[in-house]
């Protein structure tokens, strides 16, 4: 049986839409190379990605160029080439096609195609976005099976001196 692997990316402060609607790549979000060699590696190991529409689309957009786009730093076409090899499972009502090695899960049924994919499934498989919530009733939210929450360096030392600044700031 698959276990459900959840990861995200928050700032300290757990900031994580800086306005409304930048679906959390607002100013602060920046992925260096360490942290994003890091996921490259994650994401490989991975037996399934389970994507919403949104964030599936977001990646749909970029992922498959970037890989041969030459500009781009080589860890960045790393992950190009990951996101559009390994297999991945969209969660959508809408979504009729998708390519790059996905398969699409939706309709009234989508909690028991879910079960039954965890079920199918040896390793991790990495939700993410709408497929979070998609998944929940299947148990995997209830209890997910591990959670892999890393902390950026550089947004750690922005939150370690905004929160000094803020302490300074307090009156006495």
């Amino acid at each position: 049986m698959g276990r459900f692997v959840y990861s995200m990316q928050v700032s300290l402060d757990l900031r994580i839409e800086q306005v409304p609607g930048d679906n959390g790549a607002g100013e602060w979000l920046r992925v260096h190379e360490e942290l994003h060699r890091w996921a490259n590696a994650q994401t490989q190991a991975l037996a399934l990605m389970v994507q919403g529409r949104v964030y599936y689309e977001a990646m749909e957009e970029f992922m498959p160029l970037a890989r041969e786009d030459a500009s781009l730093p080589d860890f960045l076409r790393e992950y190009g080439e990951i996101w559009t090899a390994n297999p991945k499972v969209l969660v959508s009502r809408t979504r009729l096609s998708a390519d790059h090695n996905t398969r699409i899960i939706g309709g009234d049924d989508a909690i028991e195609q879910l079960a039954a994919l965890r079920a199918g499934t040896d390793g991790n498989i990495s939700g993410r976005r709408g497929a979070r919530d998609a998944a929940a009733p299947c148990g995997a939210s209830r209890r997910a099976a591990a959670l892999h929450p890393p902390v950026n360096p550089r947004l750690r030392q922005a939150a370690v001196r905004r929160l000094r600044r803020a302490d300074r700031a307090r009156p006495a």
